[in-house]
């Protein structure tokens, strides 16, 4: 972990016990941060308000996350609030504001993010489906949100929630709202961003675009109806997040990572900066890629022989055998997959049985990172 810039509140003061671990996930609120480490720790530094008179104090862990820590798979910073999510799918909400929020219960399924804005906390599981607890200008959930949310992400009192048609419903305070909810006029969108009184997207070409106090120049591209852009295509943005607080100006700073590994800032003096690629490890954006790689049924050929652009197959197989084993790897490691309607893994072996002697259709369905693809491969076993 590396950090830069202003440290009046002691935000740059990385503990000592960070060095030489390796992180997989950071947080940042409005002057601390939380690190999560790859054996499930949570490390937390820097300062929040710690009373409604807005006194400052130095954050910490409390005793009912050091009690779980090596068990956390997530985390979150809101502006005076923390968060972290268990690998039992417990949440853990502390700081100043936490009291407030109500308690996030427990039986939502497999939490797979969680974000929190100055009054709010959000939570997505992996069948799709939102639950938010706090003041009541954040706390509604549209309904259709439900089943189909592919991504989250929060601002200082708004959340927004990526849906699997590339569109992106915005809810929060109507002052937050009025800036920034014309990225509902979108549907390419493929990632989210959200900011103090704006909203961010990754394009499907690629590009940045934002809505609401957006940090751009003097002869900006775009408008509050389809966004002002803040990287063009050609930057091949990967990754990006943005500043809870205004900063220079009253403006957020949105900083993304391009293909080459190079950071690249938005913000009211913007820069880039050299790769730094031998250094972190980045997550990508949610790709369109529904293919397989590779389809086998153990003992058995194909016909035709496997080509990732043919979807329909056929496998003669002796009257007495009534099951088989089939492998279906994706092309994309982060694509999900479903034989005949039951989840499976890339790659491993699914056995189907209780076949009949004639036709009986396997159905292979592949849907893309970014939700918007969906191919289905048939195999018919006879």
């Amino acid at each position: 972990v590396g950090t830069g810039g202003d440290n009046t509140y002691e935000q740059r003061e990385v503990p000592e016990e960070l060095s030489g671990v390796k992180v997989k996930a950071v947080a940042a609120g409005s002057y601390h941060t939380l690190a999560l480490t790859e054996d499930g720790r949570v490390f937390a530094w820097g300062s929040s308000a710690i009373n409604v008179s807005g006194q400052m104090g130095l954050v910490s862990i409390p005793a009912e996350v050091q009690a779980v820590q090596g068990n956390i798979k997530l985390i979150a910073a809101g502006s005076c609030m923390s968060a972290v999510v268990t690998n039992s799918n417990h949440v853990i909400i502390w700081g100043r504001d936490a009291s407030q929020l109500g308690t996030i219960p427990d039986g939502l399924g497999n939490i797979e993010a969680i974000g929190l804005t100055n009054n709010c906390v959000v939570v997505l599981n992996d069948e799709g489906n939102v639950t938010v607890r706090g003041n009541t200008a954040c706390s509604t959930v549209p309904s259709e949100l439900n089943g189909n949310t592919v991504a989250i992400a929060v601002g200082m009192n708004h959340w927004l929630a990526l849906k699997k048609d590339g569109t992106v419903s915005i809810t929060g305070d109507n002052g937050q709202l009025r800036r920034c909810e014309n990225i509902k006029n979108r549907n390419d969108v493929r990632a989210i961003v959200g900011g103090w009184q704006f909203a961010g997207a990754i394009l499907a070409d690629g590009s940045v675009r934002g809505w609401g106090r957006v940090p751009v120049g003097d002869n900006p591209v775009g408008d509050d109806n389809a966004g002002y852009e803040l990287m063009a295509a050609g930057a091949n943005i990967r990754a990006f997040t943005c500043t809870v607080l205004g900063g220079v100006g009253g403006l957020p700073a949105v900083c993304a990572m391009q293909g080459d590994g190079a950071i690249k800032i938005a913000a009211s003096n913007s820069f880039t900066i050299a790769p730094i690629t031998d250094q972190f490890n980045f997550l990508t954006v949610p790709g369109d890629n529904a293919d397989l790689s590779g389809l086998e049924v153990a003992g058995y050929n194909l016909a035709p022989a496997f080509a990732a652009g043919t979807t329909a197959y056929t496998v003669n197989i002796p009257n007495d055998v009534s099951s088989v084993e089939i492998t279906a790897t994706t092309a994309d490691s982060g694509a999900t997959m479903k034989i005949n309607g039951t989840a499976a893994t890339s790659g491993s072996a699914v056995t189907v049985d209780n076949l009949a002697v004639g036709e009986n259709t396997v159905v292979v369905q592949v849907t893309a990172t970014d939700w918007t693809v969906v191919k289905t491969y048939t195999l018919t076993v006879k």
